[in-house]
C-alpha cells in the first residue's frame, strides 16, 4: 500500500471516530429534550407557542447565519423529541401572518387536532 492510500485510510478512519463522538453528544442532547418535554406533559396536555421567534425578513434583505437558524429555534426541538405538533395561522402583526404551534405528547394526534380545531374557531 502506498503512503497517500495509507494518509488517506487515516484520514477515514479519524473522521469516523469524530464522528462517532459527535453522534453521541447529538444523542445525549436529543435525550435531554426528550426527558424535559415528558416532564412538561405529565403536567400539562398541551403546549401553546409561536411558530417562529420573529417575523419575516424583509424580501432582499442580507440576515445572518444565526438570525437564518433561529426561525427553526421553536420547531427543532419537536423534531428532536419525537412529540407531535402542528401548526396553524393565530392572526397578523402588521398585515403579516403568524402562526401558532401546538404541541402535544408523542402519540397524541387526536387531542392535538382537537386543540387545533378548537382554536382555529376562535
Amino acid at each position: 500500500m502506498s503512503n497517500t492510500q495509507e494518509e488517506y485510510l487515516h484520514s477515514l478512519k479519524r473522521i469516523k471516530e469524530v464522528e462517532d463522538k459527535v453522534q453521541v453528544e447529538i444523542e445525549t442532547h436529543r435525550k435531554l429534550i426528550e426527558e424535559e418535554f415528558k416532564k412538561i406533559f405529565q403536567k400539562f396536555d398541551c403546549i401553546l407557542c409561536p411558530t417562529v421567534p420573529r417575523l419575516p425578513h424583509k424580501i432582499g434583505e442580507k440576515i445572518s447565519i444565526f438570525d437564518m437558524f433561529q426561525y427553526d429555534a421553536l420547531t427543532c426541538p419537536i423534531n428532536l423529541s419525537g412529540d407531535c405538533a402542528i401548526t396553524i395561522p393565530s392572526g397578523e402583526i402588521n398585515k403579516i401572518p403568524v402562526g401558532l404551534q401546538i404541541i402535544c405528547n408523542k402519540f397524541n394526534e387526536p387531542k392535538l387536532f382537537q386543540i387545533a380545531n378548537a382554536l382555529e374557531k376562535i
